[in-house]
């Protein structure tokens, strides 16, 4: 018996919610995966930007902090905690990228706008029906576009500059 997520006859914590959070787990992990990956690709005797490696770990600790968020959340709700997580992005060419720091930005700028979007689709659901749980999901959205004007900063700049020696430089003397 679950005594969280009813009263009476009424369902406090939906199917569709459980089912909408664990998918959100699922991302968020997927992502925690692609930037370990990322940021390992940067630590590689091959590539070398230690400073970069960094950038991406920190960001892979901020997807993790997000699932145990939703995780919790789920738990205090009564909801079951069931995910399958999976990269979904190919992000291993960044091994033999002839620009491996831009294309690393553009790999996380696409995980941050997927992310993003499952996020909102999120909220909606919420939206209507939890308000407190949509007041959450309104702090992570805010991160998602955050995270997304920096990385988009750091490629227009990257390819406004057009050369490896400024990839070189930015990598070796910012971890945005």
């Amino acid at each position: 018996m679950n005594n969280l997520n009813r009263f009476g006859n009424e369902t406090l914590w939906s199917a569709d919610l459980e089912a909408a959070v664990n998918d959100q787990i699922a991302v968020e992990m997927g992502n925690f995966m692609a930037y370990q990956v990322i940021g390992s690709a940067f630590a590689h005797a091959t590539v070398g930007y230690p400073e970069i490696a960094a950038f991406f770990t920190k960001e892979a600790d901020e997807e993790i902090k997000h699932a145990r968020i939703l995780i919790d959340y789920q738990n205090m709700r009564g909801g079951k905690v069931l995910f399958r997580p999976t990269a979904l992005f190919q992000v291993d060419d960044i091994y033999t990228s002839s620009n491996p720091v831009i294309d690393g930005y553009r790999m996380a700028l696409e995980l941050e706008k997927h992310t993003y979007a499952k996020l909102l689709a999120l909220h909606t659901l919420a939206d209507g029906s939890d308000p407190q749980f949509a007041d959450l999901l309104e702090e992570m959205l805010k991160e998602q576009l955050e995270t997304q004007q920096s990385l988009n900063f750091n490629i227009v700049q990257l390819e406004r500059a057009n050369s490896g020696v400024a990839e070189y430089i930015h990598a070796t003397t910012k971890s945005s």
